[in-house]
């Protein structure tokens, strides 16, 4: 067993090994391809080796600093000092390179050239930073995701005796607050990555604004209920529209009809939110003539309606998830709102009907 579990490790490794270099393959020659098409010329091919070696360096160098399991028991201040420490070890490399391989004149024989060369090397720099970013930002969503999905099975399991339940429950919020320890790391990475992004792409910046917009109320503490204003989570649907936007080449073939929503309603979060990712997920946005369809209404006894109908992808690789996050939705209906809701799916060969009545 020891062996196999061996085994098992040198073979994820070894594959995340490759996606590594695979990764760096094509982001290399895909800059050296438009360097090329730009000047027409580049410099002899070890120049690149070395330079591009110190920058992936800077990368990982960056990856580690932000690991925060590498801080526990140290000042929180670590984390910006050995980014500084990386950095300064970056400039050093940077400044070695040059004075050898060009022989250039030191940057650093006065303050104004050291300026411009810190500068230089930081919007250089900045290329391979970004990668680190949102490879540990991912990392880190992976886990939060992870350890809710683990902690909502420990609260499935409780179901058959409402003390057992409401122990659990309590278990699974301090957990789930455990993981939101250092959230101003994420949100700080976030910030400095819009500001960047901001100068080259307004429609990037937007949608990074949005993802963390939904990001923040995703990880946001619910009140004393368990509950969360209903206009918030309208909002986050809204911003995930928006996004969507972005991300498809063509119009979005999607009509949204959100009418009459109350103000001071109360709803349990995420419910319709991740009802709505699983049509951008699932479902064929691209066909004009079978648009689809989501429509958010209340009715004058303040009961809420929640209608989805699209066209379905060929062939879904998500249809497992898919049937797992409506069983998970479901549970968390049983609990909150018992006697109080209808969820009914229509599913066919081409079309995904679903629609949810729910007294608030």
């Amino acid at each position: 067993m020891h062996i196999y579990v061996l085994y098992r490790q040198l073979q994820m490794n070894l594959r995340a090994l490759i996606l590594h270099i695979s990764f760096w393959i094509f982001y290399v020659s895909l800059e050296l391809y438009v360097l090329y098409n730009y000047s027409h010329q580049l410099d002899a091919p070890w120049v690149y080796i070395i330079f591009y070696a110190i920058n992936i360096g800077l990368c990982y160098g960056i990856l580690w600093s932000l690991n925060i399991e590498n801080t526990k028991g140290q000042d929180t201040l670590a984390i910006p000092v050995r980014c500084l420490a990386v950095f300064a070890c970056y400039l050093l490399c940077k400044w070695i390179a040059n004075y050898y391989l060009y022989h250039t004149a030191t940057p650093v024989s006065s303050w104004e050239s050291f300026k411009t060369f810190a500068a230089s090397s930081f919007l250089r720099g900045a290329v391979f930073i970004f990668p680190a970013i949102f490879y540990r930002m991912s990392g880190y969503l992976s886990d939060y995701k992870k350890r809710f999905l683990i902690a909502e099975k420990v609260q499935l399991t409780a179901l058959k005796e409402k003390a057992e339940l409401q122990a659990n429950l309590a278990e699974s919020r301090n957990a789930y607050l455990q993981q939101q320890l250092n959230p101003h790391l994420l949100f700080n990475a976030l910030n400095f990555v819009y500001s960047r992004v901001f100068k080259h792409s307004a429609d990037g910046a937007r949608a990074l604004q949005l993802l963390t917009e939904i990001l923040r109320y995703t990880i946001s503490e619910s009140g004393a209920d368990g509950k969360t204003d209903l206009p918030a989570e309208i909002t986050q649907i809204e911003n995930l529209i928006e996004i969507n936007r972005f991300r498809y080449d063509t119009p979005l073939q999607l009509d949204v009809r959100i009418e009459n929503i109350g103000g001071d309603e109360r709803i349990l979060p995420l419910i319709l939110l991740t009802l709505t990712e699983n049509i951008f997920k699932h479902g064929n946005l691209r066909d004009p003539v079978n648009r689809a369809l989501l429509e958010i209404r209340q009715d004058e006894s303040g009961a809420l309606f929640y209608h989805s109908h699209n066209l379905k992808k060929s062939r879904s690789d998500h249809t497992r998830s898919s049937q797992i996050g409506l069983k998970n939705i479901r549970i968390r209906l049983d609990f909150a709102y018992p006697g109080k809701y209808d969820l009914a799916i229509h599913e066919t060969d081409d079309f995904f009907t679903l629609t949810l009545k729910l007294i608030l």
